[in-house]
């Protein structure tokens, strides 16, 4: 018990005063502080007078209120003080009728009662204790959540702000140095070239990264607005194959597709798009030179799912379970010396679950991976 007992104050309320002095002898002896009275007028009248009071043990038959009187009065007055009810009759209807009433408990005034109501008082305050205790801590809890939404929401606001105002001077730094490069400003040297180049290289990269924030921000406030539209997917694949087929010429990677054929259904192209433009970029980047990538578009029931599968160093176990975190460092390093900066996953996990769909992986070390996304075929 959490609460000092000495602070209980317990009613007692019987007829027969021998009763109410043995109960008080028995409680007051455990700690607790005991008041007794013979009528249920009485005991009406003192709880009014004194509201502190936690229990009352009450006699269920006495000559002016009975127990199950006592209850329905005191429920009227929302008065929330357990009672347990206290009778010599052992007659099972007579304690369903008195828990049915609102009885906390129901003892029997025999040779065990000494035992029965130490006990029985033991546990209803164990009880309330620990549902107060409880109580007490879910609203911590609660005003915990609601602090961290509330931070959460103050930390997108501010992403979202400091990611758009960063953006317009950084693609005047792109253009400017662009503007330099292809000589329009006059012939630069070999050294400039280089270090030109590296400027508008990593501002292009700062803008991927900026872009992501921004999702993010967009998602995770709730402004993630999809345009659903009927089309397909397949569509959709092939022409993004178109640009993806260049990045992995680079590198002498085959792009091999495998599509079955699909219904148009719902989606947001430019999201989808984003998605499987996130998942090819992966690929190409972590594929080793003369590789293979298959793009596998197929329908399982009620879901369309597209699986891009690569023969990189594949993914451990550790790695597997941060893959779709915000800013999470792998092990596995890109083949051409290309950045990564660790917000894709989580954009794409977003924009997939915004669709009811849903993200997976398979990998295995030096044994390759394939990454999947299903969409649901109506959503």
């Amino acid at each position: 018990m959490t609460q000092n007992q000495n602070q209980i104050k317990i009613i007692v309320v019987d007829d027969d005063p021998f009763v109410c002095d043995m109960l008080q002898a028995i409680l007051e002896g455990e700690g607790y502080k005991v008041i007794t009275v013979n009528s249920g007028t009485e005991a009406l009248h003192y709880i009014k007078k004194e509201p502190d009071i936690q229990l009352i043990l009450s006699d269920m038959n006495m000559p002016d209120i009975s127990g199950l009187e006592l209850i329905q009065l005191l429920n009227s007055d929302n008065t929330d003080i357990p009672i347990m009810i206290l009778t010599a009759n052992s007659e099972i209807s007579i304690a369903i009728k008195a828990m049915h009433s609102g009885a906390s408990d129901y003892l029997i005034k025999d040779e065990n009662i000494e035992k029965t109501v130490v006990m029985a008082v033991k546990r209803l305050f164990d009880k309330l204790f620990l549902e107060k205790d409880l109580a007490q801590k879910n609203a911590e809890l609660e005003q915990k959540n609601k602090e961290l939404i509330e931070s959460n929401r103050l930390k997108n606001n501010f992403l979202g702000i400091a990611a758009h105002d960063m953006r317009t001077p950084l693609y005047g730094i792109k253009g400017l140095s662009d503007l330099l490069l292809d000589g329009s400003k006059g012939e630069i040297s070999e050294d400039q070239t280089t270090y030109l180049s590296l400027i508008s290289h990593s501002v292009e990269e700062m803008l991927i990264l900026i872009n992501d924030l921004l999702d993010i921000s967009r998602i995770e406030s709730g402004k993630l607005d999809l345009i659903l539209k009927k089309s397909s997917l397949k569509v959709l694949i092939d022409l993004r194959l178109q640009f993806h087929s260049v990045m992995a010429a680079k590198k002498k990677i085959s792009i091999k597709t495998h599509f079955t054929p699909l219904p148009d259904f719902p989606f947001d192209a430019n999201r989808i798009s984003q998605v499987f433009d996130n998942y090819m970029t992966n690929a190409i980047k972590y594929s080793p030179f003369d590789t293979e990538i298959q793009v596998i578009l197929e329908q399982v029931e009620n879901e369309v799912i597209v699986h891009i599968k690569d023969q990189g160093p594949g993914i451990s176990k550790k790695d597997q379970e941060k893959l779709f975190g915000e800013f999470q460092r792998l092990s596995a390093r890109p083949t051409g010396g290309e950045k990564s900066v660790g917000l894709g996953l989580a954009i794409v996990k977003k924009i997939v679950e915004a669709h009811n769909g849903r993200v997976f992986v398979q990998s295995e070390l030096e044994k390759g991976t394939q990454f999947s996304f299903a969409l649901p075929i109506s959503t």
